[in-house]
């Protein structure tokens, strides 16, 4: 398994290589597994592992066996690929690396080098036949040139769109839109939550283009809020009363997406759903970095905004923190990301905020804050945020609330660490 995680990690100096070419030889040359197993396509800025989980654990409250390909992986690169809630074996993951190797040297050979994520994603399409009854599949980055667009899914979802990734997606609704639009496949049915006009308009050309029908959040179906709960329908009167232990409007239209998509499972694919159990699945749905609360007195509250439109949204559910003044902020990020403008809208809130950096190629290190610093005073920057975080644990009052954000990749490490020491001191005497 070390000369299996060598390769991959030479592999990812390849960077991102869009286009479609080389999944398909490496799939052509496995057999097609991709075409052996129903799956689900999801794509989207903001969203799409949460959706995601909301539909695998519903499917696998029925008994089903899911298959799951995500990404990042917070767990390496078996992490990448679950069924149900187990990654796959180190002995399986290099058998299925051994059969993929000769592939992999041809392509080389003809100067098309496949990345460790192509190797990732036929992995995952070759591990799923005769192992699941469904697959998930998570687009990496935006759609229609997605290492994982090589397949014909039962149903496409778009969860959203939001300006992200625009050195690779380009910087409009429009022309992001056209990327998630990407993976809309002929008289296959699209799922799509809240989305702007001109994202809107993008999505149903193509829909209308590939003769797929269009199930738009808003229209074909929507939530309202009722009581402590929320209820779902449809335009023909169907109804779903729900509850979510997961925070915030944006996991709540995410829920939404998740139902509409187990909706046309029964309507169309003859796939029996118990919408009692479905109910009760997503009010235990609990997500790693999603607005997850890590400890008590104090607390701190992990959450994965790693871009404006998902600032916003957090920023939206810790309203009620901020403004008890009890509340601190932790935000490290993706120098590629639209940082400057996240951190502006954060410090509009007049909460105590610091800057970090972390281990990673792509991290913002000081320098990029240096400006933010010099116009805002009462910014901080730290270089060790574990230093940061174990003087909240020690010195703030029972109360306050550390929040940690931006990148999906600092969350998760925090998140590590985090956990690790807790179960360290818990096992000392």
């Amino acid at each position: 398994m070390e000369d299996v995680i060598r390769f991959l990690r030479e592999r990812e100096n390849l960077g991102i290589k869009f286009g479609l070419e080389r999944m398909n030889v490496l799939l052509d040359r496995l057999g097609s597994p991709e075409r052996k197993v129903p799956m689900i396509h999801v794509a989207g800025t903001n969203g799409k592992g949460s959706t995601v989980e909301m539909i695998a654990r519903s499917l696998m409250a029925h008994g089903k066996k899911i298959g799951v390909f995500t990404s990042p992986s917070f767990y390496g690169y078996r992490g990448h690929v679950f069924i149900n809630d187990d990654m796959m074996s180190e002995e399986t993951f290099i058998r299925l690396m051994h059969q993929l190797l000769p592939v992999i040297n041809d392509l080389d050979r003809q100067g098309e080098a496949p990345t460790s994520f192509e190797i990732l994603t036929a992995i995952a399409f070759s591990y799923f036949p005769d192992r699941v009854d469904m697959a998930i599949i998570e687009a990496g980055m935006g759609g229609r040139f997605d290492t994982t667009n090589c397949i014909d899914p039962v149903i496409s979802v778009i969860t959203s769109v939001a300006i992200d990734h625009e050195q690779f997606l380009g910087s409009s609704l429009e022309a992001i839109s056209h990327h998630k639009a990407g993976i809309i496949k002929r008289n296959r049915p699209v799922i799509v939550g809240p989305l702007a006009s001109e994202a809107k308009t993008v999505i149903e050309k193509e829909a209308e283009k590939q003769q797929a029908k269009l199930f738009s959040y808003g229209e074909d179906f929507r939530v309202e809020k009722r009581g402590d709960g929320y209820l779902w329908f449809d335009k023909d009167g169907f109804q779903i009363p729900f509850t979510l232990n997961l925070k915030g409007k944006h996991q709540v239209e995410n829920a939404a997406v998740a139902i509409m998509v187990l909706n046309y499972l029964e309507r169309f694919e003859s796939f029996p759903i118990d919408w009692r159990l479905v109910a009760k699945t997503l009010r235990h749905v609990r997500i790693p970095g999603r607005f997850e609360a890590i400890g008590s007195r104090p607390t701190i509250i992990l959450d994965s905004a790693h871009n404006v439109k998902a600032i916003e949204a957090f920023i939206e559910t810790a309203k009620p923190y901020f403004e008890q003044k009890r509340a601190r902020l932790l935000f490290a990020g993706f120098k590629d990301k639209r940082l400057a403008e996240m951190i502006e809208r954060l410090i509009k809130e007049d909460i105590d905020l610091t800057v970090t950096t972390f281990q990673h190629p792509r991290a913002a290190e000081k320098s990029f804050y240096t400006e933010l610093l010099s116009k805002h005073p009462t910014l901080k920057f730290v270089d060790d945020w574990k230093k940061e975080i174990r003087s909240f644990l020690t010195d703030a009052a029972p109360e306050e609330v550390m929040f940690v954000t931006g990148s999906l990749h600092f969350t998760m490490f925090v998140r590590h660490w985090l956990t690790t020491n807790t179960q360290k001191q818990s096992k000392q005497p």
